[in-house]
């Protein structure tokens, strides 16, 4: 043999092995997407005797209920657990069979809360059926209409419609969990209709309905809702509720003196308004009941524009002596801006009437030696009128455009603007060694509010040693 020959024999060492390897591993391929086939077909076979097995538990769960009278059927909701075996015995299932019965007023099975009739004549019966393996896939759902005997109805007995609906009066609220206590106590869920319909109740009074979806409010801002029913013979009482996703406002206060807006004004309460709540107000206080230039108002039913009684209106202050809408004559109310479901501290400014007044010292600028302070108290006929001003004089500014304005206690801002309403007024100044005052009534009654004094130069008190004119030698105390 040649050299040629010897080395072309010698480089086709192992390929016999790298054959056999291959078809080793062609074989193992083919065998594991041969068993997966396999395996699938046996799952899919397995899924297919659970789903026959579940419709065979499902139409069972029909009959029966169709065996049951009346009494155990109205507004039935139940779920047991099923067992279902292979043919042998060897393989055991555990099945859910829910059970419900629910009353509807026509053919189409329907539940809908709309109708005027006192008649909810079928039951629609729904056998619904799941068990461990279900995964993701649908429930096995089996139902029936059932027309109970005429003479099988007590004339002691009526019907109760509840529908919840959301913030537009309009658009049904479904998946809402809705219990019934009383005589007869039942709980369901609100479908895509907003509606649970209970059919044939014991009549009389001592029935309550209640829900309480977390995060949902109704008109008054209350989540967990409990409203007194009664059940009239031979009727179909029907109760519409609103109830939507809360929301929130910050209320911020502003009041402007000719073009000049000034803001961070502040108040120690707001009153919202609306329509549709019981009472029509609702009154929000400043946390601690300090006057504060925002407040927050929680759990707010989100009124807007189109809802029915429309947005909010707000004023500042806590009785309707205060209300613009009140005065003389009336003036435009403040309104929240359009509230939806979920939203969180929309901006609101309320404009408060301002109280036009400086304090001047000799017909010149107060000095910090002057010590000039103004204390406004409120006496507003009808109002609790907390005196948040009556601790302690506000102090006056000492310069700048400003300078004589009162100063609020926590900022440097002017103290401009308060709730509508009647004030006490009293300005006093250190004049050399002696401290005068002087005291005014104020009437703001109108958005433009009040200039104090009203006569001699309007807007300035100004207090002077000489010829003290309206002053009086005296400190302003809470007795003015």
């Amino acid at each position: 043999m040649s050299d040629r020959a010897h080395h072309r024999l010698a480089g086709q060492d192992g390929f016999g092995l790298i054959e056999v390897l291959v078809t080793a591993v062609l074989v193992v391929v083919i065998a594991t997407g041969v068993l997966a086939a396999l395996d699938a077909a046996s799952h899919a076979s397995g899924r297919t005797k659970a789903r026959d097995a579940a419709a065979t538990l499902a139409q069972a769960d029909q009959e029966r209920m169709r065996t049951m009278t009346l009494a155990q059927l109205s507004n039935l909701d139940e779920t047991q657990p099923k067992q279902s075996c292979d043919e042998d015995g060897g393989t055991c299932l555990t099945y859910q069979v829910k059970s419900r019965a629910y009353w509807v007023s026509d053919k189409s099975g329907t539940q809908t809360c709309t109708g005027t009739s006192a008649q909810v004549s079928y039951l629609k019966l729904v056998s619904t059926v799941t068990w461990p393996s279900i995964g993701g896939r649908k429930p096995v759902v089996s139902e029936s209409m059932l027309a109970p005997r005429a003479t099988a109805l007590a004339g002691n007995q009526g019907s109760l419609a509840v529908k919840l609906v959301r913030a537009d009066g309009v658009t049904p609220l479904a998946g809402v969990q809705v219990t019934l206590t009383g005589p007869k106590s039942l709980s369901g869920t609100t479908n895509a209709q907003g509606c649970i319909l209970w059919g044939y109740l014991p009549a009389g009074n001592g029935y309550t309905v209640s829900f309480n979806q977390a995060g949902h409010v109704d008109v008054n801002g209350v989540q967990n809702v409990a409203d007194p029913v009664g059940i009239v013979a031979q009727s179909l009482n029907s109760r519409t509720y609103l109830y939507d996703r809360s929301a929130t406002a910050r209320v911020s206060f502003a009041s402007t003196i000719g073009t000049t807006k000034y803001t961070g004004q502040v108040a120690d309460a707001v009153t919202l308004g609306q329509s549709q709540m019981s009472p029509t107000q609702r009154l929000v206080p400043a946390p601690g009941g300090t006057a504060v230039p925002g407040i927050d108002t929680p759990a707010l039913f989100p009124f807007k524009t189109g809802s029915p009684g429309g947005p909010y209106s707000i004023y500042a202050g806590d009785c309707t002596a205060e209300s613009p809408v009140n005065q003389s004559p009336q003036v435009t109310p403040n309104f929240v801006p359009n509230l939806n479901p979920g939203d969180a501290n929309v901006a609101t400014e309320v404009s408060l009437p301002p109280l036009d007044t400086k304090i001047t010292v000799n017909g010149g600028a107060p000095a910090t030696a002057n010590d000039a302070k103004l204390r406004v108290v409120p006496n507003t006929t009808g109002c609790v009128n907390p005196a948040w001003t009556a601790v302690a004089p506000l102090p006056a500014i000492t310069s700048g455009t400003d300078a004589g304005r009162p100063r609020l206690p926590t900022s440097s801002t002017p103290a401009i603007g308060f709730p509508y309403g009647t004030y006490r007024v009293c300005a006093q100044a250190t004049v050399g060694s002696t401290t005068y005052r002087a005291v005014y009534d104020a009437a703001l009654t109108t958005a433009a509010g009040a200039k104090v004094p009203a006569t001699g130069t309007p807007g300035v008190i100004n207090l002077k040693s000489t010829t003290p004119g309206r002053s009086t030698v005296g400190t302003c105390n809470a007795a003015v």
